[in-house]
């Protein structure tokens, strides 16, 4: 890996990945979000990954679960625009869908609909990360150095505060990081670091 980002550097990114989401659409307007683009990101890359793994099972659970249903709609459509061929499965499930013999499942009730931006916030640290910065604050007790204030949940909070977004804190950017793995295991997904 090439030298970390600095804190700064990293503030500076997550600010112009943040203005950049505000000009592409609604991400941080929750009452604007259609709920069928809720984890969209998220299903395109674990529908890709099952698609490979499991397809059978992948087309199977689609047909009674909207979650996998969406992921099956996202992998197949990634599988098509890397021109990767389709397994035999879900080519048959696309021509059913494509002539109108396949419907969605009702999607269940009660998702928050701020989790798009969630997961997007939760893709911003993660980027960080990868960048060179620590997730979280090493919160040891006693060890409060100007150093330990330096990681990529802080840069986030910051940039977000500078936008006036409502997630303006390093401890409710933090509990986004904790709290968007566990969603995703609880719908049945791909966990998050198991993509990369």
């Amino acid at each position: 890996m090439d030298k970390p980002i600095s804190f700064e550097d990293a503030v500076t990114y997550a600010r112009g990945i943040i203005a950049w989401r505000l000009q592409e659409g609604p991400l941080f307007n929750p009452n604007s979000l259609n709920p069928n683009t809720v984890l969209a990101h998220s299903l395109q890359s674990d529908g890709y990954i099952l698609l490979l793994k499991n397809p059978e099972q992948l087309v199977e659970e689609a047909q009674h679960d909207s979650k996998k249903y969406l992921a099956l709609q996202y992998g197949i459509a990634k599988m098509l625009y890397l021109r990767k061929p389709l397994p035999p499965v879900a080519l048959t499930w696309l021509v059913d869908h494509l002539q109108g013999r396949t419907w969605a499942p009702k999607m269940k009730q009660g998702r928050p609909r701020s989790i798009t931006a969630h997961v997007w916030i939760y893709f911003l640290i993660e980027s960080l990360v990868k960048r060179g910065l620590t997730a979280t604050r090493n919160e040891e007790p006693g060890r409060r150095s100007q150093a330990a204030r330096a990681s990529a949940c802080d840069a986030v909070a910051l940039a977000l505060n500078e936008v006036g977004h409502s997630v303006r804190t390093y401890k409710s950017v933090k509990e986004i990081w904790e709290k968007v793995p566990k969603l995703r295991n609880s719908e049945g997904l791909i966990e998050p670091g198991s993509i990369y």
